[in-house]
């Protein structure tokens, strides 16, 4: 939407930056504000039933979240964490978040599912409530199902969402807008073919207030001081003077999310690339076609500029340093010192011998 004071839809959501996004964006998990406002106070959205990050360390994850597992199942959600051989490259929570639900096919027979519902049911109303969640597949064959589901109060499913299989890895959001003229339960079940290796996860499941009240709702500024910085995702204010100080206040880890990086320190001497935090190689070696990196980043930024004759190309000013100018004691090049690279005294003899002796080479001809 265009720049204004006020937005066009009452569903909308003024970001800080005057933008407007629609309204059940906000608190999902995602920043669609570009100055990411949409993801600020969010525990009025976060303390909603069936709201969860799965970061529920001190109790019951099903007691915290206000989920159950339906007891008709042949399966059940399990929480998993990053550390586990199954996991995704890693949780989807921002911050410190560690955990998400998950069900696997390892040992299940064909047809199996696994389902969790909200433990309460919100009140009836069209179009105004949405589910926010984010999943994660993996499998290969696309034969298992992720289904969002309505259950009303006679005990009726709806399937209002669902998703088969996934070619692309990786968290993706979900988002479903709910319906009902009866009060109901929403449901998530995960349906997995006759193959073994399927693999479904769910994270950052939130509901939007409307859900609550079934109707409109105006969100309550955040209950933090001017000097208190307020936790995203739970009821919690810390004094600014934490934020970005290195540790985290808050317990969804908010405080130290979008934080200037400090920067690594420096392992690599200035003559020296630095691959991987923990891998160098002599700066020489860049650009010259061979991947020394384990990774290839000593290769992977070159110009496509290539030096004739023995001289090194020097990205930084795009021009080649002629051998003659190479471990002569002064640098040529910015990049890492380029030329004065793998110097050792005794080239940087010959290199004086070559010079003294090369004008002399030429007289004989």
């Amino acid at each position: 939407g265009g720049t204004s004071e006020i937005c066009p839809e009452a569903t909308d959501f003024l970001c800080h930056n005057k933008r407007c996004v629609a309204s059940h964006l906000v608190c999902d998990y995602k920043p669609d504000c570009s100055d990411g406002s949409d993801e600020t106070n969010c525990d009025q959205y976060t303390s909603i039933i069936g709201s969860c990050n799965f970061e529920t360390t001190f109790e019951n994850w099903t007691t915290a979240c206000s989920l159950t597992q339906d007891s008709q199942d042949d399966l059940d959600w399990a929480i998993g964490s990053r550390t586990e051989k199954l996991s995704p490259d890693s949780d989807h929570t921002p911050g410190s978040g560690q955990h998400f639900l998950f069900v696997n096919s390892s040992g299940s027979k064909e047809g199996y599912t696994a389902r969790i519902m909200t433990s309460q049911y919100f009140p009836a109303s069209l179009g105004i409530c949405s589910v926010r969640f984010w999943f994660y597949v993996v499998d290969p064959r696309s034969e298992g199902i992720l289904k969002v589901y309505t259950i009303e109060e006679s005990g009726l499913n709806i399937l209002v969402w669902s998703v088969i299989g996934n070619k692309r890895t990786g968290w993706m959001y979900g988002h479903v807008t709910l319906s009902s003229n009866s009060p109901f339960k929403v449901a998530f079940e995960a349906d997995l073919g006759g193959n073994e290796d399927i693999f479904i996860a769910l994270d950052d499941i939130s509901f939007t207030p409307e859900c609550v009240f079934g109707g409109p709702v105006t969100i309550q500024p955040s209950p933090c001081e001017t000097e208190q910085f307020s936790c995203i995702y739970t009821p919690q204010c810390v004094p600014l003077s934490r934020k970005c100080n290195g540790q985290e206040d808050c317990t969804d880890g908010s405080d130290e999310v979008g934080c200037p990086l400090i920067p690594p320190p420096q392992l690599c001497d200035e003559m020296e690339f630095q691959c991987s935090p923990n891998e160098c190689v002599p700066s020489l070696l860049l650009c010259d076609g061979v991947p020394d990196c384990h990774f290839n980043e000593d290769e992977s930024s070159c110009s496509n500029e290539s030096c004739s004759d023995g001289a090194l190309l020097c990205s930084s000013s795009n021009s080649c340093i002629s051998v003659h100018q190479r471990c002569d004691g002064l640098s040529d090049c910015m990049d890492f010192q380029l030329d004065e690279s793998s110097c050792s005294v005794s080239s940087r003899l010959l290199q004086k011998w070559w010079d003294l002796h090369s004008g002399e080479k030429w007289s004989y001809v």
